[in-house]
């Protein structure tokens, strides 16, 4: 069950998702932060 984590191959293949994912998260709060210093 744990050597599912170590393969790359598994890390290769949801790469994508992962970085769309973290990409979303990162561009909401820098929008949300741009918007709260534009009001201050």
């Amino acid at each position: 069950m744990w050597n599912q984590w170590l393969r790359v191959d598994w890390w290769v293949d949801n790469f994508y998702v992962i970085a769309t994912v973290v990409g979303s998260v990162v561009a909401v709060v820098w929008v949300i932060g741009q918007k709260r210093r534009a009001r201050s």
